[in-house]
């Protein structure tokens, strides 16, 4: 986790780590999504899960849950985080 600091932005990338905060979110248009908190030991990535892979995968989205994450790192406003483009279960 803490290796995804010194790649690119716009790498592809996949982090396994366990969920540890989840903020629902929902579009203008009322489409939800969410923002989880992914964190490996010390390290933590938030995870951006737009509305299509939120539709797929909303179940894994919960506190405590170890999954892991296929997506692109984004640096936005200067805030590291994971564009989540598909979820599953997996160890941390």
């Amino acid at each position: 986790m803490s290796a995804l600091r010194s790649l690119a932005d716009g790498a592809r990338v996949t982090a396994s780590g366990t969920i540890t905060v989840v903020v629902p979110q929902v579009t203008g248009q009322g489409v939800p999504w969410a923002i989880a908190e992914l964190g490996e030991g010390d390290a933590m990535v938030p995870c951006y899960v737009w509305p299509a892979v939120y539709g797929r995968h909303r179940e894994l989205l919960a506190v405590g849950r170890q999954v892991r994450v296929t997506g692109r790192l984004s640096d936005y406003r200067g805030l590291r985080r994971l564009e989540a483009h598909h979820l599953d279960e997996g160890e941390a």
